[in-house]
C-alpha cells in the first residue's frame, strides 16, 4: 500500500511538472502606455513604460 501510494505521488508529480511551463515574457512585451480601467481607483491611474538599450523606464 505504501510502495503505490508513493509511486502515485511521484509519478503525479513528474506529470505535473511536466505540464507546467514557465511564464516567458520579453521586455518589449511591456513597453506603451497601460491605464488602469478601474475609475475608482486612489493610486496608479497611468504608466508609461519606455525602453533604453537593455532596459525599462517607467
Amino acid at each position: 500500500m505504501l510502495k503505490q501510494s508513493l509511486i502515485l505521488a511521484i509519478s503525479s508529480l513528474v506529470l505535473a511538472t511536466t505540464l507546467v511551463s514557465p511564464a516567458i515574457a520579453a521586455p518589449a512585451d511591456f513597453i506603451g502606455i497601460w491605464v488602469n480601467k478601474d475609475s475608482n481607483t486612489r493610486r496608479v491611474t497611468r504608466l508609461v513604460i519606455t525602453a533604453a538599450g537593455d532596459k525599462l523606464n517607467i
